[in-house]
C-alpha cells in the first residue's frame, strides 16, 4: 500500500494523458517501458548517523541514514507518435526513494538526416552522466560533481554543478557515422535555470557541447572513442540562503559542536554562471575507460571536480558479469550549505555487475568516502550497497 501511494499519482497521471490523447486523435502507437530498481544498504565503519539538528532552519538527517532495504527508484516512460511527420510526446515519471515526480515531457521532431528539436523538460545537452538514465549508470550512485546520495546529510553530497533536466528548447544533431566511423556531435539548449543554488525564472541559461564520435568495429575488434567538450553559462536568478548548517564530513550537530558550524554565503539576488566540462570515453573491446572534469564559477565564486571510471566486460568470455571501479574528487571555495569549504570531498568505488537475465541485473558496490584523502572521516564512511534492477 506504500507504494502505491508513493508511486500510483505519477503513475496515474501519465497514463491517464497518454489515454486521453489516444481517444482524442491526436496520439497513437504509444509505447511503455521503464525500470525499478531495489536496494540493501550497510554502513561497514563508524556507522552513527548524524543526530539532532544539522541547520537552524530546524531540518534534520534525513535520506538513507542507516542500514536499511528500499524501493530505491522506479521511473517509466510513454512514447507516442503525433499525427506530423517525426513528431512524437515523451512523459516519464517515477520516484526516488519516497518523493514522486514528473521526470521528463516534451515535444520532439526528429529528421532522418540526424537533426531534433525537443521543448519541454528534458535532460540537459552537458556532459556524459547528465545524459545518462539511472537505470544505465555504471554504479549505484551519480559521481560527486553531479547528484551523488546524502546518506544520513539533510542535503546530497553530490555538488550538482549541473542538473540532469531542465525546461526549454533543446537541438541536437547526429549525423550518421561517414568515413572511419567517424561522426560529429552537436548539442545545445536553452534553458531556465540549471545546478545547484540557481532559481529557475527566466530562460537565461545557454549550454552547447561539441564534440566527436569515432567508431571501429571488425570481426575481432572493436573501438570506440567519443570525445566531447560542453559549455553553460547564463545570469540567473540565486536561490537565497541565510542559515548555520554543519559541514557534510564533521560529525556532530549544532547543538554539540556550535564551533564547527559555518554560516551560508549570500550570492545575491543575481549573477553570472559559468560551468565548463570535458568529458571522454574509450572502448578497446571488453575494456572501457570514461571520465569527466567539471569547473563552475558563480561570480567570484568558484567549484571544480573530476572523476574516472574503469570497465572491464566478461560477456565475451561467456561470463555475464562487469568489473567497474571509480576515484572521484570535488571540491568548492564558499559556504553552499552542504560541505566544508576547500576541501577535497573524495570517493573510491569498486563494483561489480551481474546480468542475471535479459532484463534483471544485480549490482554490488562498496564506496569509501575520503575528505582531503583522510578515510573514515565521515559518519558511515564506508558504504556498501546491493540493488537489483528489472526493466520493463
Amino acid at each position: 500500500m506504500a507504494l502505491l501511494k508513493t508511486f500510483g499519482p505519477a503513475l496515474a497521471l501519465a497514463l491517464c494523458v497518454s489515454a486521453w490523447g489516444s481517444e482524442a486523435g491526436f496520439l497513437s502507437a504509444w509505447d511503455f517501458s521503464g525500470y525499478m530498481q531495489g536496494r540493501a544498504l550497510g554502513f561497514f565503519y563508524n556507522a552513527q548517523t548524524p543526530g539532532g539538528e544539522l541547520n537552524d532552519q530546524g531540518a534534520r538527517a534525513g535520506g538513507e541514514a542507516g542500514n536499511q532495504a528500499l524501493i530505491q527508484n522506479l521511473e517509466f516512460k510513454l512514447k507516442s507518435r503525433l499525427p506530423w511527420q517525426g513528431w512524437r510526446l515523451v512523459t516519464s515519471a517515477g520516484a526516488d526513494g519516497y518523493k514522486t515526480s514528473f521526470k521528463d515531457i516534451y515535444a520532439a521532431w526528429e529528421r532522418p538526416d540526424g537533426w531534433s528539436v525537443k521543448a519541454g523538460r528534458f535532460r540537459v545537452p552537458f556532459g556524459l552522466d547528465p545524459q545518462t538514465s539511472t537505470g544505465d549508470m555504471d554504479l549505484t550512485e551519480r559521481p560527486l560533481i553531479y547528484g551523488f546520495g546524502n546518506y544520513g546529510w539533510v542535503n546530497p553530497l553530490g555538488f550538482n554543478f549541473v542538473g540532469d533536466r531542465d525546461y526549454g528548447v533543446r537541438c541536437d544533431w547526429t549525423p550518421a557515422p561517414g568515413f572511419a566511423g567517424f561522426s560529429p556531435l552537436v548539442q545545445g539548449a536553452v534553458v531556465l535555470g540549471n545546478g545547484y543554488d540557481i532559481q529557475s525564472r527566466s530562460p537565461t541559461q545557454v549550454m552547447l557541447r561539441l564534440g566527436c564520435d569515432n567508431r571501429l568495429e571488425f570481426e575481432d575488434l572493436k573501438n570506440r572513442v567519443t570525445f566531447g567538450v560542453s559549455f553553460s553559462y547564463g545570469a540567473n536568478h540565486f536561490k537565497r540562503r541565510a542559515e548555520t548548517y554543519m559541514p557534510v564530513g564533521v560529525p556532530g550537530d549544532l547543538a554539540s559542536r556550535p564551533d564547527l558550524a559555518l554560516s551560508t554565503q549570500d550570492l545575491g539576488d543575481k549573477g553570472v554562471v559559468w560551468v565548463e566540462g570535458a568529458d571522454i570515453t574509450l572502448r578497446m573491446n571488453n575494456a572501457v575507460v570514461k571520465g569527466e572534469a567539471v569547473s563552475r564559477r558563480m561570480d567570484a565564486r568558484r567549484a571544480q571536480g573530476y572523476y574516472a571510471t574503469g570497465i572491464l566486460e566478461f560477456a565475451e568470455f561467456g561470463l555475464p558479469l562487469d568489473l567497474t571501479a571509480r576515484w572521484e574528487e570535488a571540491i568548492t571555495d564558499y559556504a553552499d550549505g552542504t560541505h566544508v569549504p576547500n576541501r577535497w570531498y573524495q570517493a573510491l568505488t569498486g563494483g561489480v555487475t551481474w546480468h542475471v537475465a535479459r532484463n534483471w541485473k544485480m549490482v554490488a558496490v562498496y564506496t569509501a568516502l575520503v575528505l582531503d584523502n583522510q578515510q573514515h572521516v565521515f559518519p558511515g564512511s564506508d558504504l556498501g550497497m546491493l540493488q537489483v534492477q528489472w526493466d520493463f
